[in-house]
């Protein structure tokens, strides 16, 4: 690297030990292209550092300046953070000042807010929220500018790279903010579902397809929602009806799903003996309330069962809040469909239907913490883990002690791992609705009565 000369993601990988004086630029963002890798030690940066940052990084100095100054904000807070530096804290929130500043203007101009850099800029000011937390409403808003740009462009304008690894990447963001605050997104519609994956069908991974049935939730949240707020009784009876045939079909689209990943993986996931070693948030006062812990094959697979365990929550939630039976076909779905039952004895995870109740399915996301935080291997882990350990909360009393390791855990990973908003995450991420009164079951009742009723007489 030429010393005056903007650095790109090569100088980032290949820096080893350098004055931090001298180089604080290379080093912050070189260690925070390690620490949001979703590949192990010998897997190149290039390939699985995040696509937004490494999007940020190479930008072109004519048309990237403020997509680099995001991630320069975004890594001096990040490795202020994690090495207890407030001089680089600051630093971060002086860049991220200027970025603010160099968004608002290009998104001024035409030609830059709808080329791809300008979500490359909004998701590392994003995640810097994550990290500074520096109001609770600071990344649901980035998450909400992210979301508008990309529906903007339209699916066709995803279909190559680097735009599409751009999509997929920030796929995720866009639905958990739209859970947050209890509104649909524009990915629940099928051609978001298919066409950027239009010129190579095979490209579409398994997790991939469990985050379409994933950009379902904020729909079936609000409709929630809504139902008790309609005055109309037809209207009530009608959502309901739509909200308990959407509930159901995406429960077996989901159990369906892990079963295909129990056959394309099986084998990769085994139990580890819980110990000090490999465990956080205990000490001698507080010991872990699992005997065991979970560990994968990779990141990536574990990611996939902890977003499952999460999506499967919102549907049992929803499930009993409807008041629904199980039916045939959730049943049907919770069935080995190669009926090979010695397949169930080599799993120690929860197959489906195997689950006795939520708390079952809220401990298998915390016995999958150990494993995204402790690992050597893998570096990512908390920032993919907030979404499905906030679902398990909500599992257990307040005073359980899994409860109690949880907040535990987000209080460590507020004070060690540098995400800040793992300290007000139960306030910050979605809550889960609440059980309908039972005026408006007595009045959906009565509606259902009222329209079978009409409809037997229409065709006497």
């Amino acid at each position: 690297m030429v010393l005056g000369s903007r650095p790109t993601a090569t100088s980032y990988t290949s820096i080893r030990t350098v004055d931090l004086s001298a180089f604080e630029e290379v080093i912050s963002v070189s260690h925070l292209m390690h620490k949001l890798s979703l590949g192990n030690s010998a897997e190149p940066l290039s390939t699985a550092a995040p696509p937004w940052l490494l999007a940020a990084l190479e930008a072109p100095p004519a048309s990237g300046d403020t997509a680099h100054l995001a991630a320069q904000a975004l890594a001096a807070a990040y490795f202020g953070r994690v090495h207890h530096q407030e001089s680089m804290v600051q630093k971060g929130a002086v860049i991220y000042g200027r970025a603010l500043k160099g968004l608002a203007a290009d998104l001024e101009d035409p030609t830059k807010a709808s080329h791809y850099l300008a979500l490359t800029t909004i998701m590392c000011l994003g995640t810097y929220e994550l990290v500074a937390f520096t109001s609770g409403q600071g990344w649901t808003q980035h998450a909400g500018a992210v979301a508008k740009l990309i529906e903007m462009r339209g699916p066709y304008q995803h279909q190559s790279q680097p735009e599409k690894g751009l999509f997929l990447a920030l796929r995720t963001f866009i639905i958990i903010r739209a859970m947050t605050i209890r509104k649909r997104c524009f990915l629940e519609q099928d051609i978001w579902k298919t066409v950027p994956w239009a010129l190579d069908p095979e490209s579409k991974t398994t997790a991939q397809y469990l985050h379409d049935i994933f950009c379902d939730m904020p729909g079936m949240l609000e409709d929630i929602n809504t139902l008790g707020r309609l005055a109309s009784s037809e209207d009530r009876s009608r959502l309901y009806m739509d909200l308990c045939e959407k509930t159901t079909s995406r429960l077996v689209q989901l159990y369906k799903w892990r079963w295909r990943w129990h056959v394309e993986f099986s084998g990769s996931c085994w139990e580890v003996a819980a110990s000090s070693s490999n465990t956080i948030g205990v000490d001698k006062n507080s010991p872990s309330p699992f005997s065991s812990i979970l560990y994968f094959d990779s990141i990536r697979l574990a990611s996939d069962i902890t977003n499952y365990d999460a999506i499967l929550l919102v549907l049992l939630w929803l499930h009993r809040v409807l008041r629904l039976p199980f039916s045939p076909e959730v049943m049907l779905a919770t069935q080995d469909p190669l009926l090979f039952e010695s397949s169930e004895s080599n799993s120690p995870l929860l197959l489906p239907g195997r689950a006795t109740g939520a708390e079952d399915v809220g401990r298998e996301i915390c016995r999958a913490v150990d494993y995204h935080l402790l690992e050597n291997r893998h570096r990512a882990g908390a920032f993919y883990l907030f979404f499905p350990l906030r679902m398990a909360y909500f599992c257990f009393d307040a005073n359980a002690d899994e409860a109690i390791w949880i907040r535990r855990v987000l209080v460590t990973v507020s004070e060690t791992g540098g995400w800040e908003i793992g300290r007000n995450m139960l306030q910050s991420l979605p809550s889960m609705p609440r059980d309908l009164d039972n005026d408006v079951f007595r009045n959906l009742n009565y509606s259902l009565r009222k329209s079978a009723k009409q409809k037997s007489t229409r065709f006497m």
